[in-house]
């Protein structure tokens, strides 16, 4: 009987702690192309701005077949076949 009331009290603290929680979108910030501007001076004297923008890296999470772990950033590939072109390849090396 006291695994029961245990169990009913698990279940109503569960929904209970379930409706009060909040997702948050942690990378919301990082999502946005990051732009600064640069001054440099040449040798001349001349002071030049350049403007340069930071764009967002999407991480991939590769697990390999023999258990090696390794990252790629999915905006370097135009394709998603030079994406899986290249995990196959990294999968090789690793498990080699």
């Amino acid at each position: 009987m006291k695994k029961l009331f245990f169990i009913a009290a698990l279940a109503v603290a569960g929904m209970a702690s379930a409706n009060t929680s909040e997702i948050k979108d942690v990378n919301a910030e990082n999502a946005k192309e990051k732009t600064i501007l640069v001054e440099s001076k040449n040798q001349q004297g001349v002071t030049q701005t350049l403007k340069v923008t930071f764009k967002p890296y999407n991480w991939v999470t590769i697990v390999a077949p023999c258990g090696a772990v390794f990252y790629l950033d999915y905006n370097d590939y135009a394709t998603t076949d030079e994406f899986w072109d290249d995990v196959h390849h990294f999968a090789e090396i690793k498990c080699s």
